[in-house]
């Protein structure tokens, strides 16, 4: 009886070890090997060899691209200095020069997300970037507490999605978590070096609040999610296509009781019994209790649509005259070098090397190619092709569902259909700064009075770098 509890206990502690643990073993940045002594900014390799072999390994492991971003927004937003190359002002896009973490400006006010400088990233995303900056405004503690912040949420999502599993299937829990943890160990440490936990925390939830059958609570949870990276709105038919048929046969969930005398199993709304089941740990399934919603699409609807409206009607105030910047930045944004499409143009330039070139612009590096503009509109087509047939599979799998575990499942799968339509077949990723080892390259470190030869600490404030404020700093 208890062989159950102890591989569960044992499953959860590998996972705790495995992320608040082994994803927190990590070294200072790169820019920690400056020498007062250098001469302007120091290319990347120098500074590398200036490190043994075990602290390049301790580097890479940082993997702090992205968290500097948000350290930097969330500085400018505090109105303390912050690395003038990750700030950029509203509306100004195209091509830039990777950043150079040493640049420090002070601002003499406090800056305003989007109105006062460029973010191309949703509303709620500037709630993960400042909790940590409430508690400190050292860089290096800032890394600390964000990776922690991020282990926590990520944590919570693999209970909300592990119970899930238990309401689907007696027993899959413990499987979907030993699968968590094996494909937390192959993603490494970039998956608690972003704010993506966040974002999956919040599609667990609406998951989870689905498989509760509470439809106003999932349609908000999803709402966030949306609030929070912008992508999942895609997911948001498939869940319309389940909710609904909440109300149809065989669509009430089944939750565990404790009590052996619980009432038989209820056969959706034919009204027909059958004979309690026991569950392999001896508790029996009885019928979750009917909220009595006739209408639980209406329910999921308004629950989406207030979160979505609170966290659209907060970003067109805080944002005033540029709420449409970010829409545009992404819009204008070429092919990003890591794409499939990209892959065709480095194939064909074997045969030509002038057929394409490289240029770091929108936070990422891409392609520059004839061939180009042809490829990021057939982007957009099988981007399009690929999402339409994700809610095509939806619609199959949940027309031929038999019962609520069914329904779950096809939810689960059209949604991973979905993401991997919008991963595989876009034209770039989600924004994504450049690693640490990118940002030295002497082509983007011209020697000028923004540049600081000391290491990027708080304490080496440049006062020249006024002239990199957005103009209403100044």
């Amino acid at each position: 009886m208890r062989l159950p509890i102890q591989r569960r206990t044992r499953l959860w502690l590998v996972w705790l070890l495995v992320v608040f643990g082994a994803l927190n073993v990590f070294g200072s940045a790169l820019e920690a090997w400056r020498r007062p002594g250098d001469a302007g900014p120091t290319d990347w390799k120098a500074l590398r060899q200036r490190q043994t072999p075990f602290e390049r390994v301790m580097t890479t492991l940082r993997d702090d691209g992205d968290v500097e971003r948000y350290f930097a927004y969330a500085e400018a937003t505090f109105g303390r200095p912050y690395p003038a190359d990750f700030v950029r002002a509203a509306g100004k896009a195209g091509p830039e020069g990777p950043p150079d973490p040493s640049r420090i400006a002070t601002p003499d006010r406090p800056l305003v997300p989007w109105r006062d400088f460029a973010v191309e990233y949703p509303p709620g995303m500037m709630a993960a970037a400042l909790l940590p900056a409430l508690l400190t405004h050292d860089e290096e503690t800032y890394v600390r507490l964000f990776a922690l912040d991020m282990e926590a949420a990520l944590t919570l999502a693999v209970w909300l999605a592990v119970r899930t599993a238990k309401r689907m299937r007696p027993g899959a829990g413990e499987a979907a978590l030993a699968n968590a943890i094996l494909l937390t160990l192959s993603l490494g440490v970039i998956a608690v070096r972003r704010y993506d936990p966040s974002v999956a925390l919040a599609i667990a939830a609406a998951i989870s609040a689905l498989a509760a059958r509470r439809p106003a609570a999932s349609g908000a949870a999803l709402g966030l999610a949306v609030a929070l990276k912008g992508v999942p709105i895609l997911l948001a038919p498939i869940f319309v296509m389940v909710a609904l048929r909440l109300n149809e046969k065989g669509s009430r969930p089944m939750t565990l009781t404790r009590r052996p005398s619980a009432a038989a199993l209820s056969l959706g709304e034919t009204g027909a019994a059958a004979p309690s089941i026991p569950s392999p740990s001896g508790r029996r399934w009885r019928e979750a209790p009917d909220e009595g919603v006739r209408h639980p699409l209406a329910r999921w609807l308004a629950g989406f649509a207030a979160a979505v409206a609170l966290a659209g009607l907060a970003y067109v105030l805080i944002a005033g005259p540029h709420a449409l910047d970010a829409f545009a930045y992404h819009g204008s944004r070429p092919i990003q070098i890591e794409t499939i499409y990209s892959g065709l143009l480095i194939l064909a330039r074997s045969f030509d090397p002038s057929f394409m070139s490289e240029a770091f612009a929108y936070g990422s590096m891409n392609a520059v190619s004839p061939a180009e503009p042809a490829l990021r509109a057939l982007s957009s087509l099988l981007l399009l092709a690929g999402i339409a047939a994700s809610w095509a599979f939806a619609w199959a799998r949940l027309r031929d569902a038999r019962d609520e575990g069914q329904r779950l499942l096809a939810v689960l799968q059209a949604s991973l259909v979905c993401l991997l339509a919008v991963i595989t077949l876009g034209s770039f990723r989600w924004p994504r700064p450049p690693r640490p080892s990118q940002a030295l390259k002497p082509a983007a470190c011209s020697p000028s009075p923004c540049c600081s030869s000391r290491p990027n600490t708080r304490s080496s404030t440049v006062s020249s770098t006024r002239r990199s404020l957005p103009p209403r700093a100044r």
